[in-house]
């Protein structure tokens, strides 16, 4: 009977081959592999390089054992899903609709959180700042991904998804949203004249359960009350 001796190191793992079939995986440290007369070979990878590539990710991920997942973070998003990984506590990558990964767990720790865009447009504002910093040097199919907003003080926006308006942006307001297929719309309106809102958009503004009222005094500024601040709106 032949043997076969492996000994990894803390940042290496392999994966053993018997008769060209992977059938195990090894984890840092000294192994004897009893493999008789069959064929074996033993493929050694580094968990440096986090990402995972290889000619059998597709067949990996589509059976991830209990084997698997205990050596891999796995990425399966479907067409209204986007993934923000941290590698130990730091945005590092936005992962697209439909992407398909795997990750060494071990020595970085990965951490995945996964949105559902088919629900809503919005960017959570906890990741709003980290998410913006990494979106500087992004690849341009990452951050085509997402509509900015910078709004003036004299800006009010209107956003509406699959044509419901559901938010009001304050002025000066800074927001990020996911591309999805809500057909998220942001209209920017000029609030620093005195010119009387359109009938419509006052009936739009109110099926939302606020109030739209030219502030007297402040320069003919508009005041739409879902900006929570209606102690300058008035009764």
């Amino acid at each position: 009977m032949f043997s076969k001796t492996v000994n990894l190191k803390i940042h290496e793992r392999a994966f053993v081959h018997i008769d060209g079939t992977l059938q195990k995986i090894l984890p840092p440290g000294k192994h004897r592999l009893n493999v008789g007369f069959k064929s074996v070979r033993v493929e050694i990878f580094s968990i440096n390089n986090l990402e995972f590539q290889h000619e059998l990710s597709e067949h990996l991920l589509a059976n991830p054992t209990p084997e698997i997942t205990s050596f891999f973070v796995i990425v399966k998003l479907n067409a209204y899903q986007v993934g923000v990984r941290y590698a130990n506590g730091t945005l590092v990558e936005v992962l697209t609709p439909n992407t398909r990964k795997m990750y060494w767990k071990g020595l970085i720790e990965t951490k995945i959180d996964f949105f559902d865009i088919g629900q809503t447009a919005d960017v959570p504002q906890s990741i709003l700042p980290n998410l913006e910093k990494y979106l500087v040097s992004a690849p341009a199919n990452v951050s085509d991904q997402f509509t900015s907003i910078a709004l003036t003080e004299n800006q009010v926006g209107l956003r509406s998804e699959s044509g419901v308006l559901v938010e009001i942006l304050a002025p000066a307001a800074r927001k990020l949203y996911w591309k999805s297929g809500l057909d998220n719309h942001i209209e920017i309106l000029d609030i620093s004249d005195a010119l009387e809102l359109p009938a419509g958009l006052v009936k739009r503004i109110s099926q939302t359960g606020k109030r739209a009222k030219k502030l007297d005094g402040l320069e003919g500024k508009w005041c739409v009350c879902l900006l929570e601040i209606p102690t300058q709106c008035g009764d």
